[in-house]
This record gives structure tokens, C-alpha cells and sequence, in this order.
């Protein structure tokens, strides 16, 4: 529409090129279709007719990640609050903003570059309200977290702060989880490794190692470093008799029942 804008005749330039400019977001639409806009100028009239964007709220949403230039996007909001009776809502981290404006005209001299001062302009004419919000950093990382299944998350973390302090480590023996890697509490999936390293996820080796992972955590919350009996015979030099008596007689019972001491811990019981 707007290499069309040449072909309209001077006398409907005022009533037609100002209708062109706020309704341009038909342009988008239309031109990811593949959809031809060769018609005439009434047909064309009939199609702005049939955009009515009046009464509705248009949200356009990270700014600050988009490609578009800023004083294009904020021209193109004018329009539509002006001539369309549109009302938009931007949201945006404008420190950002202004960031990527000055990385890009970064010199000892200029401070504040033109861009800046012509979207500062821009934006008093066009943004009625503007609502600050932050967040508190703690919470921010507190919730990124909690998005994560945590087995996961402490693994790559732990395996990042390898990555920053050495060449990238390799993969060891192992087939599903990696403590060197990782930590003894949440090792590191193997599939998690490769996405990082290679870029490449295999889901099959995903549920794979998560399933190896739930192995590890039951035969761990069965460790005898866990085991209060265990522990009190690993401390027989400074128990009381009795105490050493009752965690014999405990562990002798609860070896009736197959699943109650792990496996790792039979090493322990024999020494």
C-alpha cells in the first residue's frame, strides 16, 4: 500500500494517504499471505472501510526485541490513536531501548544521540500514560527456577560454571547422568549435555535419562548416610550400648522387607 500511495490522484491525497499510513497494519497481513494488491483505488477504499479497529485494544509487546525501528513503531501508533481511534497499549523495557540506541552510536562525544532525542519527542506526543513496573531481582530468579523441573536446572547451572571456568568439558563414561558434570545431588542428563554442546535434543534419550535420574534418587534416599540406624552404627565409638543394640535390632527386622534398605547399603551392613 505504500508504493501504492503514488498513484492516488492529488485531490483525494489529503481524505486517502492518511487512511493508508493507519490501516498500513493491513499491509502485514495481507503481504504474508501472498496476497496481491493490484486493485483499484475503490476496491482499495472498500478494504479501509472494512478495517475497523475503533473500540480495540492493540497490545504490541517487547519492544525492545524487535527489529522495527522505534520512531517507525511509535509514528505508526500515532496514527492509529489519531485516525483510527485505536487504543494501544505498548509494552516495553525501555532502558533497553534507549541501550541499543546508543551502543549504536556509541561515541565519546555524543551522549544522547539523535534517535534518542527524536523518540523521547515522539513518545510525549503519542504516550498519554506510562505505568513503571520492576520486580525485585531475587524474585525474578526465584521464579525462572521454579519454572524448571529442578533436577534439571541445577545440572546445566552446575555445568555452566564449568564452562566459564575451563575449556568446554567432555562427556565422560556414563550413559544417562554425569556427577563430575553435575553435582551428587542433581548430576547432569546426558541429553541436557548434548543440547548445550551440539544443539541437538533427542527426546527418547531424554525420558531415558529422567527415568535413570528417578533410579538414582530412590537408591540415594535409601543411602545408609541416610539411615538413622546407619548412621547410629557408623557412630558406634560414640553411642551408648543401647543405642548400638536397637539400630541392630531395627535393621534385623527391616531386612524382612526387600525394599527397605538400598542396595549400596549392604556394603556397609557387612563391614
Amino acid at each position: 500500500m505504500e508504493l501504492r500511495m503514488h498513484t492516488f490522484s492529488n485531490k483525494s491525497e489529503g481524505i486517502t494517504a492518511g487512511k493508508v499510513i493507519a490501516k498500513n497494519i493491513l499491509k502485514n497481513v495481507v503481504g504474508g499471505f501472498g496476497i496481491n494488491l493490484d486493485i483499484s483505488d475503490n476496491d482499495l477504499q472498500e478494504i479501509y472501510k472494512s478495517v475497523d479497529l475503533s473500540g480495540k485494544l492493540l497490545v504490541l509487546e517487547d519492544l525492545e526485541r524487535s527489529n522495527i525501528d522505534i520512531v517507525k513503531v511509535l509514528g505508526f501508533v500515532n496514527g492509529l490513536v489519531e485516525r483510527d481511534g485505536v487504543k494501544v497499549l505498548l509494552v516495553a523495557n525501555e532502558n533497553e531501548i534507549i541501550k541499543r540506541e546508543q551502543d549504536e552510536n556509541k561515541t565519546e562525544k555524543i551522549i544522547a544521540p539523535e534517535k534518542i532525542k527524536q523518540y523521547i519527542r515522539i513518545k510525549e506526543k503519542t504516550i498519554s500514560d506510562t505505568i513503571h513496573f520492576s520486580i525485585p531481582l531475587n524474585n525474578a530468579i526465584k521464579n525462572i527456577v521454579e519454572s524448571f523441573d529442578k533436577c534439571i536446572f541445577w545440572g546445566i547451572l552446575s555445568l555452566a560454571s564449568k564452562i566459564k571456568t575451563e575449556n568446554f568439558p567432555k562427556w565422560g563414561r556414563e550413559e544417562h547422568l554425569s556427577i563430575d558434570l553435575g553435582t551428587y545431588d542433581m548430576p547432569l542428563m546426558r541429553f541436557a549435555y548434548d543440547y548445550i554442546r551440539w544443539q541437538t535434543l533427542d527426546l527418547g534419550q531424554m525420558a531415558d535419562d529422567y527415568e535413570a535420574y528417578k533410579r538414582y534418587r530412590y537408591c540415594e534416599s535409601k543411602a545408609e548416610y541416610r539411615d538413622t540406624d546407619f548412621k547410629t552404627l557408623g557412630d558406634y565409638f560414640i553411642e551408648t550400648e543401647k543405642n548400638i543394640v536397637n539400630a541392630l535390632k531395627n535393621i534385623e527386622s527391616r531386612l524382612e522387607n526387600s525394599k527397605d534398605i538400598g542396595i549400596y547399603a549392604y556394603r556397609k551392613l557387612a563391614y
